[in-house]
């Protein structure tokens, strides 16, 4: 099962790379032309690739640990991903942002520390944007915006025995998008947020409990590429990380994600 879930991932991976590095090569016969002439359809390209519906497959790793080492969750999960995004001009004022954006993950994490053997775990991110896009340069757009998000994930050890991590978020972030060819925008997004009501259930391991944990930072980063290969239809390919930290009485909880995404998108 490791073995599977890894050539799955590093399957994944590569499909990505390959969307995103495939389109590069024609950059001499598709490339945009320099100065201000360039400004407007190379904007164009960036406003269209951000008004879409996008389905992807994904590919998720969790590390997952305490501080004093009794504990930690190491794996690959495949799973899927969807957005829909949109950029609009409302009220005289060009370029307002939205999107909303699911990953769902399942499949086997490894635990060592106090005692080793696997589990069942799966995981769902979904996060709301609101945000207003910047065109500081014929082939560039900023967007910051602010972001709320819900996060869920629950490890079944087998026999009733189960533990659930779940929290809400709310913060700010900045999406640079660069329009390098008319087919071809590349991205970079950051954000950092703050857990809201972080929550710890236990169920039949050892005694079952409910745990408030306390409120602590999450830092994200991805990178990604949108190519448009004909009409509306666009492909996509994203690769990103985030770390976070549960606080609570006992030892701090520490987690690491790293994940890659690619699928079609339909464009309007």
């Amino acid at each position: 099962m490791r073995m599977h879930k890894g050539l799955y991932s590093a399957i994944l991976t590569a499909a990505g790379i390959t969307l995103a590095a495939a389109p590069l090569a024609s950059q001499a016969a598709d490339s945009l032309s320099s100065g201000s002439t360039a400004s407007a359809p190379a904007i164009s390209t960036i406003v269209q690739s951000n008004n879409e519906l996008g389905l992807g497959l994904l590919g998720a790793y969790s590390n997952f640990k305490q501080s004093d080492g009794e504990l930690s969750l190491n794996g690959w999960m495949p799973g899927g991903a969807a957005y829909v995004k949109a950029m609009r001009n409302l009220g005289g004022i060009q370029h307002w942002y939205f999107s909303l954006h699911d990953q769902y993950s399942q499949g086997t994490t490894h635990q060592s520390g106090g005692a080793s053997d696997s589990g069942y775990e799966h995981q769902n991110e979904a996060y709301l944007r609101l945000g207003k896009g910047f065109a500081l340069a014929p082939q560039t757009m900023l967007t910051p915006y602010i972001q709320y998000g819900y996060q869920y994930q629950n490890r079944n050890l087998g026999g009733g025995e189960h533990f659930s991590l779940r929290n809400q978020l709310a913060g700010v972030g900045l999406l640079a998008q660069y329009a390098y060819t008319p087919r071809l925008v590349l991205s970079a997004n950051v954000n950092v947020d703050g857990t809201i009501n972080p929550e710890l259930d236990a169920h039949n391991v050892d005694t079952s409990s409910h745990t408030r944990l306390g409120t602590r930072a999450i830092e994200q980063v991805s990178l990604g590429a949108d190519y448009r290969l004909s009409g509306h239809f666009h492909t996509f390919a994203k690769v990103g990380y985030g770390h976070r930290d549960y606080g609570q009485s006992g030892p701090d909880l520490h987690q690491n994600n790293a994940y890659a995404e690619t699928g079609v998108a339909y464009s309007w």
